[in-house]
């Protein structure tokens, strides 16, 4: 269905210059990955990790968690809502997670996603609890934050479906005039789901198939089988092209990474 991602390292890269790199984490419950750049080049990817290694996925001399300029983690929240600035009020904040899938121990966090809509998300204690005693200082984001914005950012049409596939689900998103008009996740489990998903989602906004385009990205190749399926049903299917990294090695896709890379926005 899609091709698995390959981790990366590059022959440059020197835990003992760890001060001058991010490191930009996507992580859930269970696992984690994760992207070392220097400014704006890339050199490390690692994927599907045990979150028992958060400390040392890349260590000084195999031993000690090393010290990086900047931690950005981008979380994979169990359940989340997003909202018009219009009808949100910080101060109640609280309420609005009401109506999300939380535990017991979950932290909630509100942050805008856009210049017109807020999200609202929650934490596990677990998540909270690894990132705080891993690192001094990590700044806590939905993780798919940084990807809308760098989506915004490049004045999407109004017909362009922007899709990225990751393990067993795809985020599908949409923008109206440069402002987000529709996100969302789905469960998948072959190409004919992620197939149908996209359909439905062209479909209740309006966006017939003959005149959506749709802009991948995730753990998805030009070559992959997903991309022939779904030029039967759309007119235009292509990998994206946004790239927030001007230094990417050659075995590294940059569609691969770009959900990661775009963390960097979010400070």
């Amino acid at each position: 269905m899609i091709s698995p991602l390959t981790p990366y390292l590059s022959g440059d890269y020197n835990p003992e210059s760890a001060q001058n790199y991010n490191l930009l984490l996507g992580i859930s419950e269970n696992e984690f990955c994760y992207l070392v750049t220097e400014n704006d080049t890339l050199l490390a990817f690692g994927v599907k990790l045990p979150i028992s290694q958060l400390a040392t996925p890349l260590t000084l001399k195999g031993a000690h968690p090393v010290n990086y300029k900047q931690v950005i983690a981008g979380v994979m929240p169990r359940d989340f809502s997003i909202i018009p600035n219009e009808l949100f009020d910080p101060a109640k904040a609280h309420e609005f997670a009401k109506y999300l899938k939380i535990e017991e121990g979950d932290k909630i966090f509100s942050q805008h996603v856009d210049s017109g809509n807020q999200i609202v998300f929650s934490c596990s204690k677990n998540i909270e609890d690894r990132l705080s005693q891993t690192f001094s200082a990590v700044k806590i984001n939905f993780l798919y934050k940084g990807w809308l914005q760098a989506i915004a950012r490049k004045q999407p049409f109004n017909n362009s479906l922007y899709i990225n596939i990751q393990d067993n689900l795809i985020r599908i998103a949409n923008f109206t005039d440069e402002k987000l008009r529709f996100y969302n996740r789905y469960a998948i489990s072959d190409n004919n789901d992620i197939v149908y998903y996209i359909a439905l989602v062209a479909a209740e906004l309006g966006i017939t198939q003959s005149d959506a385009s749709l802009v991948l990205s995730g753990a998805v190749s030009a070559n992959d089988d997903i991309v022939d399926s779904l030029k039967e049903f759309f007119r235009q299917v292509e990998i994206s092209k946004i790239s927030l990294l001007s230094h990417i090695p050659a075995e590294v896709e940059p569609q691969h990474v770009l959900v990661l890379s775009a963390l960097q926005l979010c400070v």
